[in-house]
Order: C-alpha cells, then sequence, then structure tokens
C-alpha cells in the first residue's frame, strides 16, 4: 500500500511538473473576413516559412498531422514544392490548385525577445530532507534553503500566421501568437495549433 501510495505520489509531481514545463501559446491578435460565407475549410496547404528546411518540414508535418486528426485534409508545402525552389507566390498556387487545397496557411516568424532574470534561493520549514528517515539525531527541521539563486531565461517568440482562400487569394483569418518558453520546435508547433484551433472553430472555419 505504500508502495502504491509513493508510486502515485511520484507520477502526481511528475505530471505537474510536464504541466509547468509546457510552452503555452496565446493569440494576441486575432482578425477574421466577416464577409467570407465559404464552407468549412475541408483542404489546406501549410506553409512554415523558415531559413532552416528541417524546422520547416517539421512545423508543417505536424500541423498536418492535427489538421488531419479533426478531420481536414492538409499538405506540407515541402512534400511538394523542391527544397531548392523558391517559394514564390506562382509556385504556391499551382500547387494548390494541383491538391485541390481551398486555403493557405503561411506562419512566419516576427520576433523573438529573450530576458534573464535572477531567481532568488527559495526557503523552506519543512525537515531537511537529509532527516526523512528515522534517525537518532533527526532533529534538525527549521527554514533551510533549498537551492541556490539563479540566472532563469524567459523566451517569448512571436509568430504571425495569416489563411488565404486558395481561390480568390484573399486573406480570410490572420493571428499573431505568443509562446513562452518552448523548448523544442514540435513543443511550439503543438502549443500554436491548439490555440489556432480552438479560435478558428469559434470562427467557423473549421469543424
Amino acid at each position: 500500500m505504500k508502495r502504491m501510495f509513493r508510486l502515485f505520489f511520484i507520477l502526481t509531481i511528475m505530471s505537474t511538473f510536464c504541466l509547468a514545463c509546457a510552452a503555452p501559446t496565446t493569440l494576441t491578435w486575432v482578425w477574421k473576413d466577416e464577409t467570407y460565407e465559404e464552407e468549412f475549410i475541408d483542404n489546406i496547404m501549410i506553409i512554415g516559412v523558415s531559413e532552416n528546411p528541417i524546422r520547416r518540414r517539421l512545423f508543417e508535418d505536424i500541423f498536418v498531422e492535427k489538421f488531419e486528426k479533426i478531420g481536414v485534409k492538409a499538405v506540407s508545402s515541402a512534400a511538394v514544392i523542391p527544397q531548392e525552389k523558391e517559394l514564390t507566390r506562382e509556385i504556391v498556387l499551382t500547387e494548390a490548385e494541383k491538391l485541390g487545397a481551398d486555403a493557405i496557411l503561411v506562419t512566419y516568424l516576427l520576433t523573438v525577445l529573450q530576458k534573464e532574470k535572477f531567481v532568488a534561493p527559495s526557503t523552506s520549514d519543512y525537515p531537511h530532507p537529509a532527516y526523512a528517515r528515522f534517525d537518532i539525531y533527526s532533529y534538525s527541521t527549521g527554514v533551510y534553503s533549498t537551492y541556490g539563486g539563479s540566472y532563469e531565461e524567459k523566451r517569448k517568440i512571436e509568430l504571425e500566421t495569416n489563411i488565404y482562400d486558395a481561390e480568390s487569394q484573399m486573406i480570410i483569418w490572420s493571428a499573431k501568437s505568443l509562446t513562452v518558453n518552448p523548448k523544442y520546435v514540435h513543443e511550439l508547433t503543438e502549443s500554436l495549433f491548439e490555440a489556432m484551433k480552438k479560435d478558428l472553430r469559434e470562427k467557423n472555419l473549421i469543424k
């Protein structure tokens, strides 16, 4: 019973820690063309503007996977447009037409803000961990420092995402997003998609 309780406690702590490490994305500004009255988007081309082809492909592949999980057909631009080809308007529109895409999503970086701050040592009035087990001399309690002061970096990444109607080539939805402390590209991408998905559904652009 004690072992089960200990395992549950450890899993709870790990779960809380993972949530704290997540990279939450918020949409800081959103716009939609209120005159757009087409049906739900059901076929979309994804473009992640990046000079790094690996990051571009990873971003696009994750968006493709996420869109398809909610019933929207999606394709990565990197899958149909060779890396050596420039992403010109003409090339993108041609490929979108071949694929029968009714929308084109384009995401690009706006700014990266990196800030460093000093984190003071924390204290606790619980018994020191060294005395967690019974010992004849385990009487030392009171306030103690759990770790020394350190410098913590806070990183904020601002992106802009635009969705265009493939036929009219007009923008139908646009948003700026802010992601705090993403550790990896996939973490940022997944967090961005979740924030976008919620708004796109509220605005009746996807099911």
